[in-house]
């Protein structure tokens, strides 16, 4: 089959696929995903891109924290934090370096976010995540998950 020469590359790898499991009125369109939604009569932003909140599971995987899914238990697990955070990256020397350079900060966060997780995201099957503790968590103790070094490194900036 001949490619059209027409083909715009540059939407391709902004798609979402729904599981089956989420609901069609739950499900937001496709540049709100991905640029946020904005008031129609004013152009300014009234929610962040859902992508804000995306954590990579793994290549065909992602959990995403839809704000409006907060009161869901069944989706708690996308509201996971990681323990280890930022701020490894915040602290800069007077010429606006990492202290103790980018390497030590990756280390120190790894060290951290490891030994303070207690749950971890994993695929369960066909286009569904599962969030599971990794040792016991009491009630109203925070979930932790380790985002990793790669997620910090996109959101973050050097």
């Amino acid at each position: 089959m001949e490619e059209d020469e027409n083909h715009d590359d540059e939407d391709d790898d902004e798609i979402i696929l729904w599981g089956r499991h989420v609901k069609p009125s739950l499900q937001w369109d496709t540049s709100a995903v991905f640029e946020g939604t904005y008031d129609k009569h004013t152009g300014t932003q009234t929610s962040r891109p859902i992508t804000d909140y995306l954590l990579a599971v793994c290549e065909s995987f992602s959990v995403i924290g839809i704000p409006t899914l907060d009161d869901d238990a069944a989706y708690a697990g996308h509201f996971s934090n990681d323990a280890g955070g930022h701020h490894f990256f915040d602290e800069r020397n007077t010429n606006g370096l990492v202290r103790g350079g980018v390497e030590q900060a990756l280390r120190a966060y790894v060290s951290k976010s490891v030994g303070l997780s207690n749950a971890r995201h994993e695929v369960c099957e066909d286009c569904h995540m599962v969030t599971i503790a990794t040792r016991d968590i009491a009630k109203d103790d925070e979930v932790f998950v380790t985002y990793g070094p790669d997620y910090w490194m996109e959101h973050v900036s050097f």
